[in-house]
């Protein structure tokens, strides 16, 4: 994972090799929108990539399940108050089958 301020991006790895990663967007850069989540799939090896954010009143979503790889996601926004802490989740998913990290980081808006 990497974290930089309130941004991070999660990098997902399936039996040991890369298959791709969720990123939080909490201010705008660049090209990339502020409060925004993305999902990427770079590996051709049946699995997808999703990401949650959530707290009592969001639930923001971005899935690669379906598309064929290398996919990303459009990016997933919405104005939320500045310093909302939202807790991520990453997941790698295959038809039913998912393996997820828990909800055990926080970002901010």
């Amino acid at each position: 994972m990497y974290q930089n301020g309130d941004s991070a991006v999660v990098y997902l790895y399936a039996d040991g090799d890369y298959a791709g990663y969720v990123n939080w967007n909490a201010d705008p850069t660049g090209d990339a929108p502020g409060d925004a989540l993305r999902a990427y799939d770079g590996g051709a090896d049946g699995w997808g990539v999703k990401g949650t954010v959530m707290d009592a009143w969001t639930f923001r979503e971005a899935s690669t399940q379906g598309h064929s790889s290398p996919y990303t996601t459009q990016w997933q926004t919405g104005d939320l108050t500045e310093g909302t802490r939202l807790l991520l989740d990453v997941c790698l998913v295959k038809a039913t089958e998912k393996v997820c990290s828990g909800y055990d980081t926080y970002v901010y808006a």
